[in-house]
């Protein structure tokens, strides 16, 4: 792993706990409880964003994708919060730009950038659960916390049994994903 990728494991968990946290509060005070929170990202395993689901979503909006994190529509504005995802997005962005794109005229295979970024993903989605749990309690041990790309479940099924402990929820999360 690049000294990069390790260095802003932090800035992104940060950015991570940030988001989830305004939508925790919310939706709480609507006396409603997320199940599922995903970071959706590119093919690239450039750019994320966060969306959650919920109980009351899953029997309205979200009917028949409890596993389908890209049609949920729970996430937060862009602008509401400071230190969002969208800040870190716009680091990893130049991070690209200025140290990857230059590779390119070598020969750069992006293979190895994509881990990277993927490690860096899982990573901070695994710490910002486990703060999570020390603010919020127990109550987010139970909710599925897990990467997606559309068209990859693998990513789903590897982030989902790294990053949560073993539940009906995440055993029924990889039956749908396999």
């Amino acid at each position: 792993m690049d000294s990069w990728h390790k260095k802003h494991v932090d800035v992104l968990s940060e950015a991570i706990v940030n988001e989830f946290s305004y939508l925790f509060e919310k939706i709480n005070n609507k006396k409603d409880s997320i199940y599922a929170a995903a970071l959706i990202l590119d093919d690239d395993i450039l750019t994320a964003y966060l969306a959650v689901s919920t109980k009351e979503s899953l029997d309205n909006k979200h009917k028949g994708y409890k596993w389908d994190p890209s049609e949920w529509i729970i996430t937060v504005d862009d602008n509401i919060i400071s230190n969002d995802l969208n800040s870190f997005i716009r680091l990893m962005i130049k991070h690209y730009d200025e140290e990857i794109v230059p590779l390119y005229q070598n020969g750069f295979n992006y293979e190895a950038e994509k881990l990277n970024n993927l490690w860096l993903y899982t990573s901070a989605l695994m710490k910002a659960k486990n703060i999570l749990i020390t603010t919020f309690g127990e109550t987010i041990n139970s909710i599925v916390f897990y990467l997606s790309i559309p068209g990859q479940p693998e990513i789903e099924i590897n982030s989902a049994k790294e990053i949560n402990d073993q539940s009906n929820e995440l055993t029924e999360l990889i039956k749908y994903r396999s």
